[in-house]
Formats: C-alpha cells, sequence, structure tokens
C-alpha cells in the first residue's frame, strides 16, 4: 500500500509540532505527516502535485497569498480570506480554515462564556482574522487594532467588527473581557501583563512564555493548535481524532534532537552534495558525503561496486558506513545516498541521531540532470519515476523537514540556516 503523505508549509517551519501531534495518530497506518519549508506558494502547489500529498496544513506567510492557486474555497476562507489546511483530491485543491474551529474549541473547552462580552484582538494578520471569526462564533462583540494601523478599515468591514488604533490599546484592554493576541508578545507584554484576574489572555503563539502577575486566565497557542489541527484532521479523514493523545503529543515534545547531527538525503540529482558542502562553508561546520566516504574506504567507484558486486554488496557497505558516521562527532553535516533511506535500520538510526532534511526536486528537473550523466540503477528514463515514486514514502517517514532546492543554492543553504536556527 502506497504512504500517503501530509505536513505543514510555512517559513520558518522546523518548530511547528504539528508533526507530533499528527504522527501520534498515524502509528501503524499509512499515512506520514512532515513538514515543508517555502515562503513560495508556486513551490508548495508544486511540491504537492509531483509528490501526490494527501493534505497540508499552512502557516505563516503562506495562508493569505496560497488563496489564488486554491481551486474551492470554504466559507471560513472566503470570511477571513487565508487558507490553513488543503486538500489534494482528484486533481483539485480544496483550501479550508481550521483556525476560527481553535480558537472557539479552546475557549469553549475552557468552559468560558465571552457571549455578549467585550473580546480584543490584537493583530490583523490570517490569526488575527480568524480569531475575529471565532470570537463572532461564540458571540462576542469583538474590537479588532494592529501596530501599525494599516487597512484597519478593511479588516473591520470585511469581518463586521469594531477597530481602533494601536495608541487606544491601555484603555481598550482595561475594558475588555477576553483579549487574543497574535503579535509578537514582547512588543505589547507592557500592555498585557496590566491585566487581572477577571480577563482571558488567549495567547496564539505557544512558543512565547508568557508570565503576567496579576494572573489573567490564560490560554496558551497550544490549544489553538491542538483544536484546528483536529478540525483539520477531520476534514483529511472525514472522522473525529483521538484529542487526547494530540495533547499528550504536542505537550512532550522533546528537542534533544536540535542538537544531533544534520542528514541530507533525497533522490540522486537533487544536489545534496553541492548544498551539503556550501552549507559547510558557510556555517564553519564539516560535512561529508556518505558516497565519498564509501569510495575512500573501498578504493572503488560507487558505480563499479554496483556493477561488479551487486546492489546489495553495496546496501551492506553503505550501512555500516552510515553507523560510523553517525557515531563520529567530526562531521555534523551528512549528505547520503538517495538509496540510504530503502534500509530499515538507517531510517531507524536517522531517526534516533539527526535532523533530517529532505531536499527536494521535481521529477522533472531530476530527469533532465541524470539524462544527462551516469548512475547506477539508471539505464533508461522511466526508470528514474519508478525509483523516485518507490522511495518518496521512506524519504517522507524520515524527514523532520523538506527544503526545495529550486532556487540559488545560497539562499537554499540560508533557509536551512534560518530553520535551524544556526548564527
Amino acid at each position: 500500500m502506497k504512504k500517503k503523505i501530509y505536513g505543514v508549509a510555512g517559513f520558518p517551519v522546523l518548530h511547528s509540532r504539528s508533526p507530533e501531534m499528527f504522527n501520534r495518530l498515524f502509528k501503524n497506518t499509512e499515512n506520514i505527516y512532515t513538514r515543508f519549508s517555502s515562503n513560495n506558494p508556486k513551490e508548495i502547489i508544486k511540491i504537492i502535485k509531483d509528490l501526490g500529498i494527501s493534505g497540508l496544513n499552512i502557516t505563516t506567510p503562506l495562508k493569505e497569498v496560497i488563496i489564488e492557486y486554491i481551486d474551492y474555497s470554504s466559507d471560513d476562507v472566503v470570511r477571513t480570506k487565508a487558507v490553513n489546511t488543503i486538500v489534494y483530491r482528484d486533481g483539485a485543491l480544496y483550501g479550508y480554515n481550521t483556525d476560527p474551529a481553535g480558537v472557539s474549541n479552546s475557549i469553549l473547552k475552557k468552559g468560558i462564556n465571552v457571549r455578549g462580552k467585550k473580546s480584543v484582538v490584537i493583530g490583523s494578520g490570517g490569526a488575527g482574522r480568524a480569531a475575529v471569526c471565532g470570537l463572532q462564533d461564540l458571540g462576542s462583540k469583538v474590537y479588532l487594532t494592529n501596530r501599525t494601523g494599516k487597512k484597519l478599515d478593511y479588516y473591520s468591514e470585511l469581518l463586521n467588527c469594531d477597530y481602533f488604533k494601536i495608541n487606544e490599546i491601555q484603555d481598550q484592554i482595561k475594558k475588555a473581557d477576553i483579549v487574543v493576541n497574535t503579535a509578537p508578545f514582547s512588543l505589547v507584554k507592557s500592555v498585557l501583563k496590566k491585566m487581572n484576574g477577571n480577563q482571558v489572555l488567549f495567547n496564539a503563539d505557544y512558543k512565547e512564555e508568557i508570565d503576567i502577575k496579576l494572573n489573567p486566565i490564560l490560554i496558551d497557542g497550544l490549544s489553538w493548535l491542538l483544536y484546528q489541527g483536529a478540525y483539520s484532521y477531520k476534514i483529511f479523514f472525514k472522522e473525529e481524532p483521538d484529542l487526547q493523545q494530540m495533547e499528550d503529543s504536542i505537550r512532550k515534545v522533546n528537542r534533544e534532537k536540535n542538537q544531533k547531527k544534520i542528514i541530507l538525503m533525497g533522490f540522486m540529482g537533487s544536489g545534496k552534495s553541492t548544498l551539503g558542502r556550501y552549507l559547510g562553508k558557510i556555517s564553519g561546520k564539516k560535512w561529508i558525503d556518505s558516497d565519498n566516504f564509501i569510495e575512500l574506504l573501498t578504493g572503488k567507484k560507487i558505480e563499479d561496486i554496483f556493477y561488479q558486486d551487486g546492489e546489495g554488496k553495496f546496501r551492506k557497505i553503505e550501512e555500516k558506513v552510515l553507523v560510523d558516521l553517525l557515531r563520529i562527532k567530526k562531521y555534523p553535516i551528512i549528505s547520503v545516498g538517495g538509496g540510504a533511506v530503502i534500509n530499515k535500520l538507517n531510517r531507524i538510526l536517522f531517526k534516533s541521531n539527526a535532523i533530517n532534511i529532505w531536499v527536494w526536486c521535481s521529477v522533472n528537473k531530476i530527469e533532465e540532470r541524470l539524462m544527462s550523466g551516469k548512475r547506477p540503477l539508471i539505464t533508461k528514463k522511466s526508470d528514474i519515476k519508478r525509483y523516485y515514486s518507490n522511495r518518496i514514502g521512506f524519504y517522507g517517514e524520515v524527514a523532520d523537514i523538506v527544503i526545495p532546492n529550486t532556487r540559488d543554492i545560497k539562499e537554499v543553504s540560508k533557509r536551512i540556516k534560518m530553520e535551524l536556527d544556526w548564527e
């Protein structure tokens, strides 16, 4: 059975906890969920169609700009002018926005009644507009503001809510029963820290620590993530998810992996070695290519090992070399051969010991590159699509993040550095 790929797309996206939330539910199924790093909607649409992705969650900065590529939009997309969930079915792209439900269900599950009460939403981006809609669905009177004042009148009319300029925020928050903040917390903390125990503060960003001494009732961004994710799951599979499993997974994330090695994997011809070499150069970290290491170890070219000893022999050598390279501290960045992921032990080792980056190129671009040279296993054009199709599920299973290698190598390397939060 062919594996179905789901994921979350945006930039930066390595911090997203959505994969933990969905993969907990996907255990013992043929579904996999990973991250796609891109700020370009055309790039994401191309990936969806090239890989046959079944569904994607969409995050910053793609929620608004990706709308024009959607074939069918739900009512919540029309209301908010933003998409956060895409289903690819029968060659068409269906767009949804589960964020309003994420907001309203977070409030309801906390036992808070906002009907007839005043709410303030800080930020008019996709998240802010979704918050307005979610609060309105619960019967709250909503006031919108943003830090720049730009287009507030437009969004107020679009969402049928009131608005105020940021210089009024202190007085408006004093009168509010609930405040939903979608702006960087550090930029509005001086005002929010004056909220008291009779008020509710809902902070969208689950990565930021909140410390307010007057103890308003707090709803954190993980709650929003949970309930919008649960609604996405229902859209993907037409059934309710196990909420407890989803919540357990996102509140117990182990970030130790961020200190481990970087594996660059992907199909032959996707540019893993070129990218690894340049990434090592600009980061000051040592890089090695596992195929090059095998050639040094055996004194043979990779294609000669394949032709003289067979693929089985090569895979045994490759497995031993990868075990050694993952143990040796000298090389923090490792580019691995295109077929390394077909070995189950390799996949287990990668997932346990590294941040795994799937370097993606479209199959058409790979065909252009490979047919002009000589590669083991590739004797005709049809071989490329066959091997490519067979390995997609393995790459998706292992990958912590997918980096499209469709731009200048310097730009792609810079994107990786930002995702990894390297200085």
